[in-house]
């Protein structure tokens, strides 16, 4: 089946928007000494043009192939992550639950890209009816609910007082032991926390605009679920 031409530019448009954004954050971090994942950053911009270009046909000039190998090595990347976090962990799902959405991500864009059409081109736009059959349907259909479910999810974490709590539960805290809070000194409001004062006080430097972090998570997990059920 297919959606509304308008809903699939509007997506595509938003795939952009997310990837540029992404790409933002990973120039202007390091220059206020702020924290990101770099690894999830980038993923996401592959995911926001490869996306685009499967919404917008005009917007395809990524081959397949090449699209589908990067995606395969980032759902391993992320898997070996997660397992690693679990093992880590005392409690597994602390440890690990934040490498497991974008290993559900990077495995659905590879789903996405082998059990349709053979090539990028042959999606001429996910607003038509694709002639070849989908493989494998129900579990892309599987894989749409998962991405809805984490959808709701990260959802969840914005509306929770301490947003940044997603990451540190994926091991971005600093591993040196956290001062207490009564002996920290509040740093003022919206200004960069110095790297050398921060490694001194032993509290690491804070997350660029978690909240807005999220909301590509999300944006990812909405947009990929619609293009999961379009293919159906």
């Amino acid at each position: 089946m297919g959606g509304p031409d308008w809903l699939s530019d509007l997506f595509a448009g938003v795939m952009l928007l997310t990837a540029a954004y992404c790409v933002s954050r990973l120039v202007i971090a390091p220059r206020l000494h702020r924290r990101t994942e770099a690894d999830v950053e980038v993923v996401h911009i592959a995911m926001g043009v490869v996306m685009a270009g499967m919404f917008v046909v005009a917007l395809q000039f990524i081959p397949n192939g090449l699209a589908a190998a990067f995606f395969a090595a980032a759902t391993i990347w992320f898997g070996y992550h997660a397992v690693i976090a679990f093992r880590q962990s005392a409690n597994g799902w602390t440890g690990g639950h934040h490498a497991l959405p974008h290993v559900v991500l990077s495995g659905a864009m590879f789903y996405m890209l082998v059990a349709g059409p053979t090539s990028m081109a042959a999606m001429t736009s996910m607003t038509q009816t694709m002639s070849t059959s989908v493989k494998f349907a129900p579990l892309g259909a599987i894989l749409a609910l998962l991405l809805f479910g984490i959808a709701i999810w990260y959802t969840n974490q914005l509306t929770s007082r301490e947003t940044a709590a997603a990451f540190e539960l994926a091991g971005l805290t600093s591993q040196a032991a956290p001062l207490p809070a009564s002996a920290v000194p509040p740093a003022p409001a919206g200004s960069p926390v110095d790297a050398a004062e921060a490694a001194a006080t032993g509290v690491d430097e804070p997350i660029l605009a978690p909240r807005l972090a999220i909301c590509c998570h999300i944006v990812m997990c909405v947009a990929m679920g619609y293009m999961l059920i379009t293919m159906l």
